[in-house]
């Protein structure tokens, strides 16, 4: 949520709320909070402690959605990742800062959605940079993205094959 959005939401009564990507830890922190209770939650690791894939957002995926569903939207994932990472190279090649900021929120939020943490901590740190207009951050950033894109890209196909295996062999079928 922007900043003047956040106001007009608490104006008509929103007691808080809980931007994209939503993470577990503070999405439960802040019902805790607002119901008066108290959880004990990890503190969050340090950002380069992100891993590049959150194997429990995976599995909780697989646990409320049939495999071929999670499949099918990691695959779409993959897909659209590809676009606006596309999409923010050629805006990079043109110094577009307000482009590169777009896609980077797009990709912040896609990719911590489907649980490619590391995309998404840097996708998010790209588009602060945008928003700072530090150019020389935000390019080193567009460079770091790229990596962590071509790194989640293959242990996210890797972890589809794997998921795959473990999915028909659960059901009895061969692969």
């Amino acid at each position: 949520a922007m900043a003047h959005q956040v106001l007009e939401y608490k104006r008509a009564g929103m007691d808080d709320f809980v931007s994209k990507p939503i993470r577990p830890e503070i999405l439960l922190g802040q019902l805790a909070r607002i119901g008066g209770g108290a959880l004990n939650m990890p503190a969050a690791a340090p950002e380069q402690d992100v891993p590049v894939l959150s194997l429990e957002k995976l599995e909780s995926l697989c646990a409320i959605l049939p495999f071929v569903k999670v499949q099918n939207l990691l695959q779409l994932y993959l897909l659209d990742s590809e676009k606006y990472l596309a999409l923010l190279v050629e805006a990079r090649s043109r110094g577009a800062l307000e482009e590169i900021g777009r896609f980077a929120h797009v990709l912040t939020g896609t990719a911590g959605n489907i649980g490619a943490e590391k995309l998404s901590a840097v996708a998010a740190a790209l588009q602060r940079a945008c928003r700072t207009e530090d150019r020389d951050a935000a390019m080193k950033l567009a460079d770091e993205l790229e990596e962590a894109a071509a790194t989640v890209d293959a242990a996210m196909r890797l972890w589809l094959v794997e998921a795959q295996g473990k999915a028909a062999a659960a059901q009895g079928i061969a692969v």
